[in-house]
């Protein structure tokens, strides 16, 4: 009898699953353990007599792979790259640390960060006015705006370049 089997399980020989009684026995003694994909590309006619007799429910599907620990994974392996160095070289790392909110706690890239942009700007462009400002370093000049910082630059004209026009010069 198993050397009948073996002739079944071979390449090109036929083996008719619709008259067997319970096919079901015969993937488990053959092939325990194979997913739904994998028993499809090895042997399709079992999988669809299987799937014709409402059986292939009892078929394990494919395991996906999960990361319990991203964050360690990222401190054990990429630890000393930065937030943008992992986008780039590992961007699917980066996406899932986004996407569990674990981003935050991966270093920026140091020296990059401004803490006192007025500080910055009379140490390195005293001597520029706004608009010379805003073409030099549009960066810096963006984060004195948004923090409302352009009034403070001593000597400077700066309310020209944010003044809003009233409606009696738009009608002139």
């Amino acid at each position: 009898m198993a050397v009948t089997v073996q002739r079944g399980l071979q390449k090109g020989v036929r083996r008719r699953y619709r008259r067997m009684s319970d096919p079901l026995a015969y993937y488990h003694e053959y092939y325990s353990g194979l997913s739904r994909g994998e028993l499809q590309r090895r042997d399709a006619s079992l999988y669809h007599t299987l799937r014709r007799r409402e059986l292939l429910s009892t078929v394990p599907q494919r395991q996906h792979r999960t990361m319990a620990d991203p964050l360690a994974y990222y401190h054990e392996y990429y630890g000393s790259l930065t937030r943008g160095q992992l986008q780039r070289h590992q961007s699917w790392l980066y996406h899932l640390l986004r996407r569990r909110g674990l981003l935050q706690k991966i270093p920026l890239q140091p020296g990059h960060a401004i803490c006192d942009p007025l500080a910055y700007y009379h140490e390195h462009y005293g001597d520029l006015s706004v608009r010379e400002l805003r073409k030099k370093n549009p960066a810096l000049y963006q984060r004195l705006w948004r923090r409302g910082l352009l009034g403070d630059l001593a000597g400077r004209k700066t309310n020209i370049l944010h003044r809003k026009k009233s409606i009696r010069q738009w009608r002139m």
